[in-house]
């Protein structure tokens, strides 16, 4: 079965995909297009790329549809897939970031999909805030949901309100998305306990997780998101930029540890 994004029309892949990981924030990228902008979107012969302002709107319905699909009874804390997986992606984000944003639309959903519900890879989260006080905050209550074993339910959560909020056409920062108070709301909404996540979101150590998964990162040579890790091993040079590239590097990786994928 195909992953869920794969359903939607070529046009709407063709506007998602074009330009999708042909940066990073943070790290040595500073300078990239920021995704979603005409820059990262031209033409493509005789298909039509849909204007800019409906790219958020297709993201959200991908988004939507990649919660639906989303494999629950396989999730643990911070990881999805078997925990004896022989393979496992460890992927460094920020729910601030346009570039996370377009992962977790475009590839995290095929991952899943066609690799992690078939037992080949496990996929695991982590934290590397580096876009300012509210990346901080937002971490911060994603490791009090995965206390609460909802990790998962608060990250859909998280990054669909960047997509509703125009994040991929127009990136902006720290304007009060992930306030505190705007987080407790969203801890509410996905059931947790919130006498656990007031007390979870006010304790110093919790921060001090998050910011030992971010020096975690920058000791394996990652300084922007999203970052990946492949069975302990940074991937430099870049992401893949298509499911099909996705694709060769994970069957690619399979095939070395005598795997099928």
């Amino acid at each position: 079965m195909p992953a869920p994004l794969l359903r939607l029309p070529a046009p709407v892949l063709l506007a998602l995909l074009i330009g999708a990981m042909f940066g990073a924030c943070g790290g040595d990228d500073d300078d990239a297009a920021t995704p979603g902008s005409t820059d990262s979107l031209p033409s493509s012969g005789t298909a039509t790329v849909p204007a800019t302002a409906s790219i958020d709107q297709l993201a959200l319905d991908a988004l939507d549809q990649a919660r639906a699909a989303f494999p629950t009874d396989l999730a643990d804390g911070y990881a999805v897939g078997a925990a004896d997986a022989p393979l496992t992606i460890t992927v460094y984000e920020d729910f601030q970031c346009p570039f996370c944003l377009r992962y977790t639309t475009i590839f995290e959903p095929l991952l899943v999909d066609e690799y992690v519900k078939a037992g080949h890879l496990r996929l695991e989260f982590q934290h590397l805030p580096i876009l300012g006080p509210e990346s901080e905050s937002a971490a911060t209550a994603a490791e009090c949901a995965a206390q609460q074993d909802l990790f998962w339910e608060l990250h859909h959560e998280l990054f669909r309100l960047q997509a509703a909020s125009g994040q991929l056409s127009s990136e902006v920062l720290n304007m009060g998305r992930f306030s505190d108070d705007a987080l407790q709301a969203f801890a509410g909404d996905i059931g947790l306990d919130m006498a656990a996540y007031d007390a979870c979101f006010a304790d110093p150590a919790t921060l001090e997780t998050v910011q030992d998964m971010a020096a975690a990162a920058r000791a394996l040579g990652l300084t922007g998101t999203p970052g990946f890790v492949i069975n302990g091993m940074a991937m430099t040079g870049g992401a893949p930029a298509s499911p099909e590239a996705w694709r060769q590097l994970i069957d690619e990786w399979l095939a070395a540890l005598g795997e099928e994928g």
